[in-house]
């Protein structure tokens, strides 16, 4: 945007003197955003999430109310935090434990937040990880001012009046170019509107483009209402409440002997035994496979890492399935199966997948990031790798086990 137009935007926000001056990148408002995040203490804002993957027709929308007490820094720099949904309160933070709540179920699992790897890895797990949440939890810089620099900056009509809209454009080369008619470039828009002249901000929009059919997010936020200091974290989150109230509290720890027998993720132990269907509603049993490895891959349509390691899969399958390797991937999460099989047809997918219905087999071994590989040996049930996420040498290190 030309620094004449923003000379006037300002001027007619903040009266004849601009706020800074003849602007010519957003980098001095998006200093002046974080200053003022910085300063709340601790309040409440609503929140809306819409979301659309890029193999769906059908766009999720959830809400939830946030609560945010800075006074306290925990784990990773997170700042106290509470969330309300729709069924009621449904997670809060206290600075050391984690707390689900199950309001239909009456319990309540409590989770030390450093044996999960952290909050922030826990909240990526979580809708309200997006911009519209981390912001105002977060003691650090809110906004990161390097992706700004070469962001649009133009002023917008808001529901109150005058704001600020931020985009910020980037593009690299499509490692998720599955279809000839996908582009050779993944770009992605980023859309942040302000209001002014308090700079809240009231929403975030995210399309990704890697395929024929866009990703979309969107977030909307309501204006922050500050809490007085005389109101705590407590006051909200009172847990001798719940309890009096009939909920359950139960401490889950790693270490604990609530860890389900079940829990095999590392090389060297024993695979429990498989059964689920195919896409046909074939049965399938890892116990009654003869030889060889067998390759588990655990994905679902949504996931684009899962879309990145189908190609590496494939090829494996071709080139090594008649030599003692066999790939299948593992799908607990989209429930049609004509859809799925449609959906890997269009890719060139050949290798099977089996239906972990209601993610059976997924809880057991405590699949929580996707893709999760698990390559083990048929005779023995020995695993002999695990891995988690997209790598380029994922390959490699297959090809490795079949020498």
């Amino acid at each position: 945007m030309h620094k004449v137009a923003l000379y006037i935007l300002f001027s007619a926000v903040h009266g004849t003197v601009p706020l800074y001056g003849q602007l010519e990148s957003p980098i001095p408002f998006i200093e002046m955003v974080n200053e003022k995040i910085a300063k709340i203490n601790q309040g409440f804002f609503d929140c809306t999430y819409k979301w659309k993957s890029s193999t769906s027709a059908d766009t999720s929308s959830k809400s939830a109310r946030v609560y945010f007490f800075k006074k306290d820094t925990g784990e990773d720099s997170i700042c106290r935090f509470i969330i309300m949904r729709e069924g009621g309160l449904s997670e809060a933070y206290d600075g050391k434990y984690l707390y689900y709540v199950d309001n239909v179920g009456r319990n309540i699992n409590v989770y030390l937040a450093s044996e999960k790897g952290g909050v922030v890895k826990t909240l990526r797990k979580n809708f309200l990880d997006f911009l519209a949440f981390r912001p105002y939890i977060l003691q650090k810089q809110a906004f990161n001012l390097t992706a700004f620099q070469n962001a649009i900056f133009s002023p917008i009509e808001t529901a109150k009046g005058r704001g600020v809209s931020i985009t910020v454009l980037d593009s690299f080369k499509n490692q998720l170019k599955l279809l000839p008619s996908d582009p050779d470039m993944t770009q992605v828009e980023e859309i942040y509107e302000f209001e002014l002249p308090d700079a809240y901000l009231l929403k975030k929009q995210e399309i990704i483009k890697f395929s024929t059919s866009p990703q979309f997010l969107e977030n909307n936020l309501s204006p922050i209402s500050s809490l007085p200091d005389s109101i705590s974290f407590e006051d909200i989150f009172d847990l001798r409440q719940f309890q009096s109230n009939g909920y359950k509290v139960k401490e889950i720890s790693k270490s604990s002997s609530n860890k389900p027998s079940e829990f095999i993720l590392k090389p060297g132990d024993t695979l429990m035994e498989v059964d689920l269907v195919d896409l046909d509603g074939n049965a399938f049993s890892s116990k009654s496979q003869n030889e060889g490895l067998i390759l588990f891959d655990f994905w679902y349509k949504g996931c684009a890492p899962c879309l990145m390691a189908m190609p590496i899969l494939e090829r494996l399958h071709q080139k090594y399935g008649d030599k003692g390797l066999k790939v299948f991937g593992i799908n607990g999460i989209d429930k049609n199966p004509v859809e799925i099989k449609s959906f890997l047809k269009e890719r060139s997918v050949t290798y099977q997948t089996l239906v972990d219905t209601d993610k059976k087999i997924s809880r057991k071994l405590q699949i929580e990031n996707y893709p999760t590989m698990i390559l083990f040996d048929v005779k023995t049930s020995k695993i002999l790798m695990v891995h988690t996420g997209f790598s380029e040498e994922i390959e490699a290190e297959i090809v490795g086990f079949l020498k």
